[in-house]
């Protein structure tokens, strides 16, 4: 697997979901995504997460991650 190095995003104002998609769309699908192979991500249940315009993008972009969602706490 090769080296992506350090990614870091900084955000100063509230992070809500159109700031998670960006951060997706921007850094981490082009620095983590290989041809044929998904991203497997783990996310909990921050509000960020569970927005239907969240699973609207991640369900658009499901050839390239897959979601697995925590249960509630």
């Amino acid at each position: 697997m090769d080296d992506v190095g350090f990614i870091y995003l900084h955000q100063e104002d509230n992070f809500q979901w159109e700031t998670y998609q960006l951060s997706w769309s921007k850094w981490w699908l082009p620095a983590f995504y290989r041809r044929h192979h998904r991203i497997y991500l783990i996310q909990d249940n921050a509000t960020y997460h569970t927005k239907p315009e969240a699973h609207h993008w991640f369900r658009a972009n499901r050839r390239y991650l897959k979601v697995f969602q925590l249960p509630p706490y």
